[in-house]
């Protein structure tokens, strides 16, 4: 399983996904911009978190990194 979580600079979760299940490789996921409620949110810089659960042996892969947002 798969959880991608957006945050605002000041830590408030913007916006989570949760996907069941992915295969391995590439995936493509967008985001257009809009918060939990679907309001459309200011440019600026989030921080996202990627974290992945094997389906094998139970171990999760996390990763946070910065993303800009241009309109």
């Amino acid at each position: 399983s798969v959880e991608l979580v957006i945050y605002d600079i000041m830590g408030r979760v913007i916006k989570s996904f949760n996907i069941a299940a992915q295969s391995s490789g590439y995936q493509t996921l967008v985001w257009d911009g809009t918060n939990e409620n679907g309001a459309s949110v200011s440019s600026g810089v989030y921080i996202y978190r990627i974290s992945a659960k094997s389906l094998e042996n139970a171990e999760v892969f996390i990763k946070s990194s910065k993303l800009m947002l241009l309109k």
